[in-house]
């Protein structure tokens, strides 16, 4: 059975008259590599719905789907602070060192002043 994020990438291809190894190339990456993101063999790279866009023009629902498709299988985000201010610095650590302890209400919260909802 194949992944949700498969079927959208397939759906990508196939609008785009694209084949795996082509969407590959386009995206920067080898195809067995693609294959791996599809199958959820392989996180999604960071970069890869922003490049995935970029090159196919993606519509607001679709990134919205690969997003959450990607969030459901990051076992570990990486944050590069390393040329960040101090504040930044702290609001890092300190977001890491509380995260188990979030409740739902504060994730909404903080989802929707992260999206640029209510402030």
């Amino acid at each position: 059975m194949a992944s949700n994020l498969c079927k959208i990438l397939k759906k990508i291809r196939i609008d785009n008259d694209d084949i795996l190894y082509t969407m590959a190339r386009k995206l920067g990456i080898s195809s067995s590599y693609l294959s791996a993101i599809e199958n959820g063999k392989r996180e999604i790279p960071s970069d890869f719905i922003a490049k995935l866009t970029n090159v196919y023009h993606l519509d607001e629902k679709t990134i919205n789907q690969i997003e959450e498709i990607a969030s459901e299988n990051y076992r570990n985000v990486k944050i590069n602070i390393s040329n960040s201010d101090m504040f930044k610095k702290n609001i890092a650590i300190n977001f890491a060192r509380k995260f188990d302890d979030l409740d739902e209400e504060t994730i909404k919260k903080m989802i929707e002043l992260i999206k640029g909802g209510k402030k």
